[in-house]
């Protein structure tokens, strides 16, 4: 059996996304590992998968810190997609469609 090490040292942060669309995300802050060029990320993990994805990456935490906070911000105030028009009962609903 194959291990996977994780490249993430710590996670500094994490806040579960605010909609209840987005039950099994959270928005995280981490520390990699490795020293690298770029060894914060903010990233959205997946609990259901557990997976991270979308990433971005930065030299210092203070720049990684002001992403996550902004980052943080643009999902509390995000707008949920309208419901779709099809959706909505009317008043054909029940009635045969006529072929093309």
């Amino acid at each position: 059996m194959n291990s996977v090490v994780s490249p993430i040292c710590r996670i500094l942060y994490e806040r579960p996304y605010p909609h209840p669309d987005d039950a099994n995300l959270s928005l995280v802050l981490a520390e990699l590992t490795t020293a690298t060029f770029r060894p914060f990320v903010v990233w959205t993990y997946n609990r259901a998968t557990q997976g991270y994805g979308h990433g971005d990456y930065y030299a210092t935490r203070l720049d990684a810190e002001i992403a996550f906070t902004q980052r943080w911000q643009n999902l509390v105030n995000a707008r949920r997609p309208a419901a779709s028009p099809f959706n909505k009962p009317d008043a054909s609903q029940g009635k045969e469609e006529t072929p093309c």
